[in-house]
Parts: structure tokens; sequence; C-alpha cells
């Protein structure tokens, strides 16, 4: 399938249809690709498809086992966030996936935070934040300690960190594409496994 684009886009190239590439382009963005196209001295169109990770590793394997200890746990709100981020993200609905995405780690902080830190839910959205607070220790140093607050240089950073790129744009309509969609998917998947496995049940 892959050589089938491939041909396609060279032929499209060579037609001077080349703006017909621009839907295919985030299509192959969303499941990993990039399709780069060099020209020669004659003129001649060479398309390239490149995977824009390191390695062949589908994000599919990660995300169903995330979803399992979302569900082991009980944390039904942070597991339909996640699920509806995957279906969007399957659609190439960029914007909402990047939304669900957040909202999904919001509920799975403020989880964590209320079965490892006695911090409180109210109930009310925004919670974010003040549960991170609770999870990392601010100018905390090495090590960490299994079940405990994160120490900023141990772990509490990339929390910290990546709940303020989960802002970046948000949920808007026209503001997300489909690569920025793939590494906060990859980023915030990562992380969310990253604190299951230092918040044990």
């Amino acid at each position: 399938m892959l050589e089938f684009v491939r041909l396609v886009s060279e032929w499209l190239h060579r037609y001077r249809r080349a703006k017909e590439l621009d839907a295919l382009r985030e299509a192959l963005r969303s499941d990993g690709y990039e399709l780069q196209t060099d020209v020669n001295g004659q003129g001649r169109s060479a398309c390239r498809l490149l995977p824009s990770e390191p390695e062949a590793a589908p994000l599919a394997p990660q995300i169903t086992a995330l979803e399992a200890e979302l569900a082991a746990r009980g944390y039904a709100d942070a597991l339909g966030h996640y699920r509806l981020t995957v279906k969007h993200f399957a659609e190439q609905d960029h914007a909402s996936s990047n939304g669900q995405l957040r909202a999904a780690l919001e509920s799975l902080i403020v989880n964590l935070a209320v079965d490892h830190t006695g911090y409180v839910d109210n109930n009310q959205a925004n919670q974010g934040t003040n549960a991170i607070n609770t999870l990392y220790v601010k100018s905390g140093k090495p090590p960490a300690v299994l079940g405990k607050p994160l120490p900023e240089r141990d772990g509490g950073a990339m929390l910290h960190g990546i709940w303020h790129i989960s802002h970046t744009n948000g949920s808007h309509p026209g503001l997300s594409d489909a690569q920025e969609a793939r590494i906060r998917m990859q980023l915030i998947t990562g992380l969310a496994q990253f604190l299951l496995r230092h918040f044990p049940v």
C-alpha cells in the first residue's frame, strides 16, 4: 500500500497536481509517515515515504496497555477520554483528539493525587495544576521513591512540563496538525505509563 501511495504521489507531481497531495500528507502524518519529494536536475520528481519515528513501533500496543491499566484501576473517566482521543486521532480530527487527551491526562493526575497524596477531588474542572502540585516536590532531588511524590529533578519536571505542553494550542479548530497530535499522543501516553508505574495500586 505504501508503494502504491508513493507511485501515485510521483504521478501527481509529474502532472503538476501536487496540491492534491495535501490531504494525503496529513493522513500519512497521522499514521507516522512523512511524504518527501525530491526534484532532480531534469525536473523529475521522486517521492519517498519515511517513518516519522526512529523505529517502526506503532502506538497501538502502548495504547492498549494503558487502556487496560486505567480500566483495572477503575479510572473510568480517564479511560473514556483516552478512548475518545484514540477514536478522534484515527479519524484525523486532531484538534478534538488533543482536547480529549488533555482531559484524560487531567483525570489521571487527579485520580493518582487522590489515591496517593490525600488530595481532595472537588468534582470540578481545572484541577490539574493543584493535583500536580501534590504529585511532585519542587526543587526535590533524586532518587524518586516508589509511590511518593516525584522529586522535581527525577520525574517531577517532566510531569509539570508535559502538563503545560498539553495546553499549547489546546483543542481549538485549525491549530493542530497530524504531526503535533501524534507527538502529543506519544508524550502523554508515555507520561501516563510512567506515572502509573511510579504510583502503583
